[in-house]
């Protein structure tokens, strides 16, 4: 009996269970729009192209040129693959896809974890070392959401 109440075992689990989850519910929501100042401390960027070769009459990946580098200063250039025969015939390489990856590197100055933003290249070069961003985080991965980034300062 609870406060003059009779209640089953079954149905005080029932409460208690849904009281925990409402306490989950409203700590995630904190979590969500909890705002921090991450601090910029790195950039990295990557350029591929994929080498095509053709083969039993279709062309197929056989290796990926990479340009890496860790600076918005840096030279950004596309690899320049040096294909070994060019044309339709078996063994000839061509050129395929191009990709480009431009990071921003942060640090959570109140977990110590860091984590890493990509960005097109004009915005990723926009974001100064030690620059200080907030960040609305993911209640079920725990990692800012890069889209909601503003400045801090």
């Amino acid at each position: 009996m609870l406060g003059g109440l009779r209640i089953k075992r079954s149905q005080l689990s029932l409460m208690l269970l849904l009281l925990i989850g409402a306490a989950v519910i409203v700590a995630m929501a904190k979590l969500r729009t909890r705002d921090t100042a991450l601090r910029v401390i790195g950039h990295e960027w990557e350029r591929s192209i994929d080498v095509q070769s053709y083969a039993g009459e279709r062309w197929i990946v056989t290796r990926v040129e990479q340009n890496r580098g860790s600076d918005t200063l840096d030279e950004i250039k596309w690899p320049d693959p040096e294909l070994k025969k060019r044309g339709l015939c078996e063994g000839c390489e061509r050129e395929g896809q191009r990709s480009a990856i431009y990071t921003v590197r942060f640090l959570d100055p109140v977990s110590e974890r860091g984590y890493g933003c990509e960005f097109g290249e004009s915005k990723w070069r926009s974001f100064e070392i030690d620059s200080r961003w907030h960040a609305e985080f993911d209640p079920q991965t725990g990692v800012p959401n890069c889209e909601t980034l503003t400045p801090a300062d």
